[in-house]
């Protein structure tokens, strides 16, 4: 595992400024559904704050730029989720299911704190958005809690990370 980190950690020092855009954007395809089994985002970030302990890149730039892909890639999820929702729509015996309207009735009750929830738990990340916009949560419910979500993952993660930098030196 050290040689693993080791290797990470070298080749995204050697990309300067860039490496803020490869840990943005690989926590954002972690967050999009049909990317989030392909893309260590979490394990990438908790090594950016690993890297910001040691002073090799900035702590508050990390957090904003994990923060904005995770926001990003969740609306890319959740408009998937409206895109689908809409194609199955037409086959209204699916979407009027005791199964549908037990997911509806989930994430009006729980829909907020699952998106918040989900967003620690890796590649899950990105399914949640997706099942949020298929059971009908409203847009403006789930954005409120996407960037609480985000703001928390964005700043959360790199400092657990942060703190494993230290313990590890």
């Amino acid at each position: 595992m050290s040689a693993i980190l080791d290797q990470v950690t070298s080749s995204l020092d050697t990309l300067g400024v860039w490496s803020y855009w490869i840990l943005g954007l690989t926590v954002l395809l972690e967050t999009v559904v049909l990317t989030s089994i392909f893309f260590p985002g979490t394990f990438l970030v908790l090594t950016g704050g690993m890297m910001a302990q040691q002073g090799i890149i900035s702590f508050p730039e990390l957090a904003a730029f994990v923060s904005i892909g995770a926001f990003i890639g969740s609306e890319i999820s959740y408009r998937l989720g409206k895109l689908t929702a809409q194609k199955l729509s037409k086959r209204s015996h699916l979407v009027e299911s005791s199964h549908a309207r037990r997911a509806l009735e989930l994430f009006l009750r729980h829909g907020g704190f699952a998106v918040l929830i989900a967003r620690f738990l890796g590649p899950l990340a990105g399914f949640v958005p997706f099942a949020a916009a298929m059971a009908g949560q409203k847009h403006r419910h789930f954005t409120t809690w996407n960037i609480i979500s985000s703001a928390a993952f964005g700043f959360i993660m790199p400092l657990i990370g942060y703190f494993f930098g230290s313990a590890i030196t």
